[in-house]
């Protein structure tokens, strides 16, 4: 399958998403977004995979256990962090702290290690 996140139209498209977004229009236009749902193991992980380049734990017995969101911008160096989002019943923001990732290679391990 062909690696969509390294394709020149989808690098075109998403820089001049980023530019937009940059500029602010996104408070008063809603911009390209992607949501993926499926049933269990329908390889939603897979496609984000696909679209984003970025690699999600896999196996038989792990799968992608809470919603996940990706915000994604062109740069010349990696720049990133992953945080656990949760609330309890009264609607109290439980988050983590954001745990700053050294480099997109970390991101599975970090998804893994907060969903376990």
């Amino acid at each position: 399958m062909q690696d969509l996140y390294d394709s020149s139209c989808f690098k075109t498209q998403r820089n001049l998403i980023d530019r937009l977004r940059g500029i602010g229009l996104d408070k008063y236009v809603q911009l390209p977004q992607i949501a993926v749902m499926g049933d269990t193991s329908s390889g939603k992980s897979s496609l984000l995979s696909a679209i984003s380049g970025i690699e999600f734990p896999s196996s038989d017995l792990l799968t992608t256990r809470c919603p996940t969101q990706l915000i994604l911008t062109e740069a010349t160096t990696f720049s990133g962090s992953v945080r656990l989002v949760r609330f309890d019943a009264g609607g109290t923001d439980l988050s983590e702290k954001a745990k700053a990732l050294g480099s997109a290679d970390d991101i599975a391990s970090e998804i893994q290690a907060l969903t376990l």
